[in-house]
């Protein structure tokens, strides 16, 4: 049989075997009414009729028919004639099997138990039990004897009971000295385990403290250096690149006597691109750069003018396209007014790019349920790719199909955590792409 089964045939078994020692001392109650049996007899039946459901009255009942039957059976040891041994024996032992059957329910779980009240309680209760009936045996002895009077008897037994308890007092007390003693030992031992540990964190806090400390003047220094470089680059690199587009253009304007032919021409052009395209990156890296150095001046700003705005310079820089821009009204939040207005040209900039090969291209910006959103009905891309979309340098779609450096999104994630928000983004292949973003609290 297995495990569970015999588990779940327990309870059914208690509950069949309580039953059955209720109908049981329903039967003796009756029997020790009609028979007029003493009292202990009476209180067992009690305590088994209502165990395990009265447990006070049962503590009660079965600890008092144990004390009656107990002061029978030790007059019948000191010859009393009157008492039937066997019965009282018992009873006694039918009351003390109830009390142990619900030892969590009475006094008597405290002989039960592992601690160290328990394993001093079991001591006490064998030699307050058994001391008092030797005395009180030899006392008896003594006096049938006539080795002393009824008065020195008493006086003897007095004084063997205080001796005996007093001798089991001191020897508990003893023993409980020394284990408080062992206690404060651990107790102390414990304590400096706790300081040298607590020194030891401490030390380990000045340590990490002191890496910090390193690593932010590090950071600092770094961050000098980047600032060091981007001046380099806005400067030292531009000029370069101003020349050979300057160069280049005035070798296409001005050929001379001798004419360039198509391949010259060709690669010209293709001089002049390059350069102007390196020029383009420069600019959207120092962009990126000053993001991330630019001092937020937080406000209330109004989303939807600024969107607004946006739009109107996309429109002029682009007349001829045709695109259905829906931005809700009233959308505010609190942000700094530049650099929200980086992230919308951004935002909007990509929508209005990749709306550009479809036929009804159709833009919105919202805001729902906390998220602010610009979506539209692009090309959209591969979800799986969505987790590139933010790093640097980072394009799904190639320069042949639409122009770009891969910086912006870079620019409008920086922006979105400078003011403590996030951005994510959700899309389709061709079916559009939507980025929501939120700023902080303000959105």
């Amino acid at each position: 049989m297995s495990t569970t089964a015999l588990s779940s045939e327990r309870p059914a078994f208690r509950g069949w075997l309580l039953l059955a020692v209720r109908l049981l001392g329903v039967a003796c109650l009756t029997v020790g009414l009609l028979s007029h049996r003493d009292p202990d007899f009476i209180l067992a039946a009690i305590a088994m009729i209502v165990i395990g459901w009265l447990p006070f009255v049962f503590e009660i009942s079965a600890s008092a028919a144990a004390a009656l039957s107990l002061i029978d059976v030790i007059a019948a040891i000191y010859g009393d004639t009157k008492i039937v041994p066997l019965d009282e024996i018992g009873i006694l032992l039918l009351a003390a099997a109830l009390l142990v059957s619900r030892a969590e329910e009475t006094w008597v779980f405290v002989l039960f138990a592992r601690s160290q009240g328990g394993h001093q309680a079991r001591r006490l209760f064998a030699a307050g039990v058994f001391l008092p009936i030797a005395f009180g045996w030899l006392r008896l002895q003594g006096e049938l004897r006539e080795y002393y009077d009824a008065r020195y008897g008493v006086a003897l037994i007095v004084s063997a009971t205080i001796i005996g308890i007093s001798a089991a007092v001191i020897w508990t007390s003893r023993h409980l000295h020394y284990e408080d003693r062992r206690r404060q030992r651990a107790e102390n031992e414990l304590r400096v385990a706790f300081d040298v540990l607590k020194a030891r964190l401490g030390e380990t806090t000045n340590t990490k403290k002191r890496d910090l400390a390193q690593l932010a003047e590090q950071l600092a220094h770094a961050n000098a250096e980047l600032e060091a470089f981007s001046y380099s680059v806005s400067h030292d690199l531009r000029a370069p690149l101003r020349a050979i587009d300057g160069f280049s253009r005035q070798l296409l304007e001005h050929a001379g006597a001798q004419p360039l032919d198509d391949e010259q021409r060709h690669y010209l052009k293709r001089i002049r691109a390059g350069s102007q395209k390196m020029g383009t990156l420069i600019d959207d890296l120092l962009r990126l750069s000053r993001v991330a150095r630019f001092e937020i001046q937080l406000r209330e700003v109004d989303v939807t003018k600024l969107a607004q705005e946006v739009v109107a310079e996309l429109r002029e820089h682009d007349p001829e396209r045709q695109v259905l821009v829906e931005i809700e009204p009233d959308l505010t939040a609190m942000a700094d007014v530049q650099l929200l207005r980086v992230a919308l040209t951004n935002l909007l900039g990509n929508a209005w790019k990749f709306t550009s090969k479809v036929e009804h291209a159709h833009i919105e910006v919202r805001q729902v349920d906390g998220p602010f959103l610009v979506r539209d009905n692009g090309v959209g891309f591969d979800p799986q790719y969505a987790g590139r979309l933010f790093g640097a340098f980072q394009r799904l779609h190639s320069p042949a199909e639409f122009d770009g450096t891969g910086i912006g999104l870079a620019i409008v994630q920086r922006i979105v955590h400078r003011h403590g928000g996030r951005i994510w983004a959700e899309a389709e292949p061709g079916r559009g792409a939507t980025f929501f973003f939120t700023l902080g609290g303000a959105g």
